[in-house]
């Protein structure tokens, strides 16, 4: 009878194990984040870590945090992301895991776009940083995928891989897939 105890203890144990491996995710909340100070993007981009706390019931939190030493997520802002997976993108986020479990998340943000302008019959090119409406559901995407939410199928979810999202909120789908990765 111990024999069998011990041998469903063990295949218990590695299937927890296995399945934790093959859905990493954070355990310990509330989750550290990191975002630098950058105007209007770094209000933004705590806007859309809080949509996603507030939406989930708190389901995943966040303490925002003054360095990121402290981090378990840190933000970065740049005028352009230079390479994400070999994709052009505006926003990119790396995952870090460690025994089935996340433990750092870097999420890089492009703030900056070309604006294409016909002037005196020429025309030209022009830097300009990201409107609200264009950056917001970046912000929200990236977010998801800092807590772990891979691409939905869904085109009614924040976290289907289009290439600017028009959308600036989450959705019923987005919180499927949440409560479906936590639960």
């Amino acid at each position: 009878m111990k024999k069998c105890f011990a041998i469903l203890f063990l295949v218990l144990t590695l299937t927890i194990c296995t399945f934790a491996a093959e859905r990493p995710r954070w355990v310990s909340l509330p989750i550290n984040v990191y975002i630098p100070e950058y105007g209007n993007m770094s209000r933004l981009m705590h806007q859309a870590f809080m949509s996603w706390q507030q939406q989930s019931r708190s389901l995943v939190r966040f303490k925002f945090v003054d360095s990121p030493a402290n981090a378990n997520i840190e933000v970065e802002f740049v005028d352009f992301v230079a390479n994400c997976n070999d994709v052009h993108a505006v926003g990119c986020t790396e995952m870090m895991t460690r025994g089935g479990q996340y433990y750092k998340a870097y999420v890089t943000i492009g703030t900056k776009q070309y604006k294409r302008t016909y002037e005196n019959g020429r025309l030209t090119r022009a830097l300009v940083t990201r409107p609200k409406d264009n950056i917001y559901g970046v912000m929200l995407h990236e977010a998801g995928h800092a807590i772990g939410l891979g691409h939905s199928d869904s085109s009614n979810s924040i976290m289907y891989p289009y290439d600017l999202p028009t959308m600036q909120y989450l959705t019923d789908e987005d919180m499927r897939l949440l409560y479906n990765k936590y639960h």
